[in-house]
Protein backbone atom coordinates (compact mmCIF):
# COMPACT_ATOMS: atom_id res chain seq x y z
CA UNK A 1 0.00 0.00 0.00
CA UNK A 2 1.47 3.49 -0.44
CA UNK A 3 1.80 6.58 1.06
CA UNK A 4 -1.02 8.70 0.87
CA UNK A 5 -0.45 12.25 2.24
CA UNK A 6 -3.08 15.20 2.93
CA UNK A 7 -3.15 19.15 3.67
CA UNK A 8 -5.54 21.03 5.18
CA UNK A 9 -6.09 24.65 3.01
CA UNK A 10 -8.07 27.19 4.72
CA UNK A 11 -8.90 30.50 2.63
CA UNK A 12 -10.70 33.52 4.22
CA UNK A 13 -13.35 35.06 1.55
CA UNK A 14 -14.77 39.10 2.43
CA UNK A 15 -17.71 39.81 0.35
CA UNK A 16 -19.46 43.60 0.72
CA UNK A 17 -23.05 42.44 -0.29
CA UNK A 18 -25.96 45.18 -0.75
CA UNK A 19 -29.09 43.21 0.81
CA UNK A 20 -32.59 44.26 -0.22
CA UNK A 21 -35.66 42.94 1.84
CA UNK A 22 -38.39 41.79 0.13
CA UNK A 23 -40.92 41.89 2.97
CA UNK A 24 -41.32 43.32 6.25
CA UNK A 25 -43.24 40.33 7.75
CA UNK A 26 -42.21 38.04 10.14
CA UNK A 27 -40.81 36.04 7.57
CA UNK A 28 -38.88 38.23 5.39
CA UNK A 29 -36.93 37.23 2.03
CA UNK A 30 -34.06 38.92 0.69
CA UNK A 31 -31.41 39.28 -2.00
CA UNK A 32 -28.00 40.24 -2.03
CA UNK A 33 -25.25 40.49 -4.14
CA UNK A 34 -22.09 42.99 -4.40
CA UNK A 35 -18.39 41.66 -4.77
CA UNK A 36 -16.14 38.87 -3.15
CA UNK A 37 -12.83 38.69 -2.43
CA UNK A 38 -10.19 35.92 -1.75
CA UNK A 39 -7.01 37.35 -0.22
CA UNK A 40 -3.80 35.03 -0.77
CA UNK A 41 -0.66 35.70 -1.51
CA UNK A 42 0.31 36.44 -4.94
CA UNK A 43 -3.27 34.33 -5.85
CA UNK A 44 -5.77 36.83 -4.18
CA UNK A 45 -9.26 36.45 -6.45
CA UNK A 46 -12.23 39.01 -7.00
CA UNK A 47 -15.79 37.69 -7.64
CA UNK A 48 -19.18 38.83 -8.03
CA UNK A 49 -21.78 36.96 -5.70
CA UNK A 50 -25.15 37.12 -5.65
CA UNK A 51 -27.69 35.19 -3.46
CA UNK A 52 -31.17 34.83 -2.13
CA UNK A 53 -32.32 33.83 1.18
CA UNK A 54 -34.63 34.30 4.06
CA UNK A 55 -34.73 36.08 7.87
CA UNK A 56 -36.35 34.06 10.35
CA UNK A 57 -37.42 35.37 13.74
CA UNK A 58 -37.35 34.17 16.86
CA UNK A 59 -37.82 36.37 19.61
CA UNK A 60 -34.94 38.56 19.80
CA UNK A 61 -33.04 36.24 17.19
CA UNK A 62 -32.91 36.35 13.70
CA UNK A 63 -31.63 33.38 11.42
CA UNK A 64 -30.95 34.07 7.68
CA UNK A 65 -30.05 30.75 5.48
CA UNK A 66 -29.30 31.97 2.30
CA UNK A 67 -27.97 30.31 -0.88
CA UNK A 68 -25.60 32.42 -2.47
CA UNK A 69 -23.45 32.01 -5.84
CA UNK A 70 -20.01 33.17 -7.38
CA UNK A 71 -18.49 33.77 -10.09
CA UNK A 72 -14.41 34.16 -10.11
CA UNK A 73 -13.53 37.10 -12.00
CA UNK A 74 -9.96 36.11 -12.25
CA UNK A 75 -7.69 33.20 -11.27
CA UNK A 76 -9.08 30.66 -13.29
CA UNK A 77 -5.91 29.17 -14.77
CA UNK A 78 -4.26 28.69 -11.04
CA UNK A 79 -6.21 25.79 -9.88
CA UNK A 80 -9.50 27.85 -9.12
CA UNK A 81 -12.99 26.94 -9.62
CA UNK A 82 -15.02 29.26 -11.59
CA UNK A 83 -18.87 29.19 -10.49
CA UNK A 84 -19.40 28.47 -6.94
CA UNK A 85 -22.48 27.44 -4.70
CA UNK A 86 -22.77 28.07 -1.15
CA UNK A 87 -25.44 27.48 1.41
CA UNK A 88 -24.32 29.96 4.61
CA UNK A 89 -26.34 30.66 7.88
CA UNK A 90 -25.97 34.01 9.36
CA UNK A 91 -26.90 34.73 13.43
CA UNK A 92 -27.42 37.47 15.01
CA UNK A 93 -29.62 39.54 17.59
CA UNK A 94 -31.83 42.57 16.71
CA UNK A 95 -31.12 45.48 17.29
CA UNK A 96 -33.31 48.83 18.32
CA UNK A 97 -30.36 50.78 17.89
CA UNK A 98 -30.05 54.07 15.96
CA UNK A 99 -26.53 55.10 13.58
CA UNK A 100 -25.15 57.72 15.91
CA UNK A 101 -25.91 61.20 16.02
CA UNK A 102 -23.54 64.61 16.41
CA UNK A 103 -25.29 67.82 17.07
CA UNK A 104 -28.48 66.14 16.67
CA UNK A 105 -27.69 64.73 13.00
CA UNK A 106 -27.20 61.44 11.67
CA UNK A 107 -24.77 59.63 10.37
CA UNK A 108 -25.08 57.91 7.01
CA UNK A 109 -23.09 54.54 6.15
CA UNK A 110 -23.00 53.12 3.06
CA UNK A 111 -21.37 50.68 0.50
CA UNK A 112 -19.06 51.34 -2.37
CA UNK A 113 -17.93 49.61 -5.12
CA UNK A 114 -15.46 50.70 -8.28
CA UNK A 115 -12.86 50.26 -10.64
CA UNK A 116 -9.20 51.54 -11.09
CA UNK A 117 -9.37 53.46 -14.64
CA UNK A 118 -5.70 53.84 -14.34
CA UNK A 119 -2.99 51.40 -13.15
CA UNK A 120 -1.85 51.45 -9.48
CA UNK A 121 1.54 50.84 -10.58
CA UNK A 122 4.00 52.49 -12.66
CA UNK A 123 4.85 50.93 -15.84
CA UNK A 124 8.94 50.34 -15.87
CA UNK A 125 10.93 49.08 -18.91
CA UNK A 126 14.51 47.91 -19.18
CA UNK A 127 16.05 47.66 -22.53
CA UNK A 128 19.36 46.45 -21.79
CA UNK A 129 17.66 43.34 -20.97
CA UNK A 130 14.16 43.12 -22.96
CA UNK A 131 12.25 43.21 -19.65
CA UNK A 132 8.98 45.26 -18.89
CA UNK A 133 7.33 45.15 -15.70
CA UNK A 134 4.00 46.20 -15.36
CA UNK A 135 0.72 45.80 -13.28
CA UNK A 136 -3.49 44.88 -13.56
CA UNK A 137 -5.90 47.23 -15.17
CA UNK A 138 -9.30 48.35 -14.60
CA UNK A 139 -8.22 47.11 -10.83
CA UNK A 140 -11.45 46.33 -8.16
CA UNK A 141 -12.62 49.04 -5.79
CA UNK A 142 -14.82 48.22 -3.00
CA UNK A 143 -15.23 49.00 0.76
CA UNK A 144 -17.82 51.47 2.78
CA UNK A 145 -18.41 54.86 3.56
CA UNK A 146 -19.67 56.93 6.86
CA UNK A 147 -21.08 60.35 6.11
CA UNK A 148 -21.77 63.36 8.08
CA UNK A 149 -24.32 66.44 6.97
CA UNK A 150 -22.58 69.64 7.79
CA UNK A 151 -25.71 71.79 6.58
CA UNK A 152 -28.40 70.67 3.77
CA UNK A 153 -25.98 70.78 0.90
CA UNK A 154 -22.50 69.84 2.61
CA UNK A 155 -21.29 66.85 3.85
CA UNK A 156 -17.81 65.41 5.14
CA UNK A 157 -17.40 61.75 3.93
CA UNK A 158 -14.71 59.01 5.20
CA UNK A 159 -14.29 55.86 2.91
CA UNK A 160 -12.59 52.61 3.88
CA UNK A 161 -11.73 51.08 0.40
CA UNK A 162 -9.60 47.77 -0.95
CA UNK A 163 -7.99 47.86 -3.92
CA UNK A 164 -5.37 45.26 -4.94
CA UNK A 165 -2.76 44.80 -8.12
CA UNK A 166 -0.17 42.45 -9.19
CA UNK A 167 2.85 43.32 -10.23
CA UNK A 168 3.73 41.77 -13.41
CA UNK A 169 7.02 40.78 -14.73
CA UNK A 170 7.52 39.76 -18.82
CA UNK A 171 9.43 40.91 -22.12
CA UNK A 172 9.53 42.84 -25.07
CA UNK A 173 9.01 41.79 -28.11
CA UNK A 174 10.94 42.58 -31.50
CA UNK A 175 8.00 44.84 -32.08
CA UNK A 176 7.65 46.61 -29.14
CA UNK A 177 4.48 44.77 -27.52
CA UNK A 178 4.70 43.54 -24.00
CA UNK A 179 4.67 39.56 -23.34
CA UNK A 180 3.78 38.43 -20.04
CA UNK A 181 5.31 35.46 -18.26
CA UNK A 182 3.45 32.71 -18.26
CA UNK A 183 1.59 31.98 -14.19
CA UNK A 184 4.23 28.78 -13.57
CA UNK A 185 6.44 30.86 -13.92
CA UNK A 186 5.44 32.67 -10.18
CA UNK A 187 8.08 31.60 -8.37
CA UNK A 188 10.51 33.55 -9.97
CA UNK A 189 8.96 36.63 -9.15
CA UNK A 190 6.71 36.86 -12.50
CA UNK A 191 3.73 37.96 -10.75
CA UNK A 192 3.56 39.10 -7.15
CA UNK A 193 0.52 41.00 -5.11
CA UNK A 194 0.25 44.77 -3.88
CA UNK A 195 -2.28 45.32 -1.68
CA UNK A 196 -3.76 48.93 -0.93
CA UNK A 197 -6.22 50.16 1.80
CA UNK A 198 -7.70 53.94 0.60
CA UNK A 199 -9.01 56.34 3.34
CA UNK A 200 -9.91 59.89 1.81
CA UNK A 201 -11.50 62.31 4.07
CA UNK A 202 -13.43 64.52 1.79
CA UNK A 203 -15.79 67.40 2.05
CA UNK A 204 -18.76 67.11 -0.34
CA UNK A 205 -21.45 69.40 -1.61
CA UNK A 206 -24.36 68.53 -3.61
CA UNK A 207 -26.25 71.24 -5.65
CA UNK A 208 -29.56 71.27 -5.17
CA UNK A 209 -31.33 69.98 -7.94
CA UNK A 210 -34.53 67.95 -7.75
CA UNK A 211 -33.86 63.86 -9.60
CA UNK A 212 -30.16 64.17 -10.11
CA UNK A 213 -27.71 66.02 -7.94
CA UNK A 214 -24.56 66.97 -9.42
CA UNK A 215 -21.78 66.71 -6.87
CA UNK A 216 -18.47 68.09 -5.81
CA UNK A 217 -15.33 66.79 -3.60
CA UNK A 218 -12.12 67.35 -2.13
CA UNK A 219 -10.06 66.73 0.47
CA UNK A 220 -6.87 64.60 1.75
CA UNK A 221 -6.49 60.87 1.25
CA UNK A 222 -4.44 58.15 3.05
CA UNK A 223 -3.13 54.82 2.45
CA UNK A 224 -1.33 52.25 3.58
CA UNK A 225 0.05 48.81 1.58
CA UNK A 226 0.17 45.08 2.16
CA UNK A 227 2.26 42.76 0.18
CA UNK A 228 5.16 44.90 -0.03
CA UNK A 229 8.01 46.85 2.19
CA UNK A 230 5.46 49.69 3.36
CA UNK A 231 7.71 52.52 4.18
CA UNK A 232 8.85 52.52 0.65
CA UNK A 233 5.31 54.00 -0.52
CA UNK A 234 3.56 57.44 -0.25
CA UNK A 235 1.01 56.52 2.42
CA UNK A 236 -0.67 60.61 1.56
CA UNK A 237 -2.43 62.45 -1.33
CA UNK A 238 -5.06 65.01 -2.07
CA UNK A 239 -8.45 63.56 -3.69
CA UNK A 240 -11.30 64.95 -5.70
CA UNK A 241 -14.04 64.36 -7.84
CA UNK A 242 -17.45 64.98 -9.81
CA UNK A 243 -20.21 62.67 -9.70
CA UNK A 244 -23.84 62.88 -9.40
CA UNK A 245 -26.57 61.35 -6.81
CA UNK A 246 -29.87 60.46 -7.34
CA UNK A 247 -32.38 57.70 -6.79
CA UNK A 248 -33.05 53.93 -8.25
CA UNK A 249 -36.22 53.33 -6.88
CA UNK A 250 -35.61 52.77 -2.64
CA UNK A 251 -31.76 52.22 -3.76
CA UNK A 252 -29.83 55.55 -3.18
CA UNK A 253 -26.93 55.72 -5.80
CA UNK A 254 -23.71 58.07 -6.18
CA UNK A 255 -21.53 57.47 -9.39
CA UNK A 256 -18.18 59.40 -8.69
CA UNK A 257 -15.00 60.42 -11.24
CA UNK A 258 -12.43 60.66 -8.42
CA UNK A 259 -8.68 61.78 -8.84
CA UNK A 260 -5.98 61.30 -6.47
CA UNK A 261 -2.35 62.69 -6.38
CA UNK A 262 -0.12 60.86 -4.41
CA UNK A 263 2.87 61.86 -2.76
CA UNK A 264 6.10 60.61 -4.45
CA UNK A 265 7.40 57.08 -3.25
CA UNK A 266 10.60 56.99 -1.41
CA UNK A 267 13.82 56.97 -3.20
CA UNK A 268 16.48 54.26 -2.09
CA UNK A 269 19.98 56.03 -2.95
CA UNK A 270 18.04 58.59 -5.37
CA UNK A 271 16.55 56.10 -7.30
CA UNK A 272 12.62 55.40 -7.05
CA UNK A 273 11.97 51.46 -5.76
CA UNK A 274 11.61 48.62 -8.52
CA UNK A 275 8.22 48.69 -7.52
CA UNK A 276 6.88 51.90 -7.59
CA UNK A 277 2.97 53.19 -7.16
CA UNK A 278 1.72 56.12 -9.88
CA UNK A 279 1.47 59.68 -9.02
CA UNK A 280 -1.95 60.24 -10.50
CA UNK A 281 -5.15 58.17 -10.10
CA UNK A 282 -8.13 58.03 -11.74
CA UNK A 283 -10.99 55.66 -10.69
CA UNK A 284 -14.77 55.13 -10.59
CA UNK A 285 -16.61 54.67 -7.46
CA UNK A 286 -19.92 53.89 -6.85
CA UNK A 287 -21.88 54.62 -3.05
CA UNK A 288 -25.43 53.02 -2.97
CA UNK A 289 -27.66 52.87 0.25
CA UNK A 290 -30.65 51.62 0.97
Amino acid sequence: MGNSHSRANYTWQVSVLGKHKLSERHLQPFLESGLSFLPEENRDRTSITTGAGVELHFGRVRFTPRLRYTRRLNQFGLGAVRDQFQFAVGVHEASTSRMPTLLGRHFSLRFVVGSGITKLLKDRSYPWSLTVTSSDSLTPIAGIRIGFPVTENLAVEADGLFRGTHQLDGTLRPDGSFMRKPPVAMADGSRSAFLTWEFPVLAKYHFAVRKISPLVELGPAFRITAHTYSPNYSHYGVAGGLGVSTHLWKLKVSPTLRYTRWAQDKKIRGVDPSTSTAPNQVEVVVGFSF
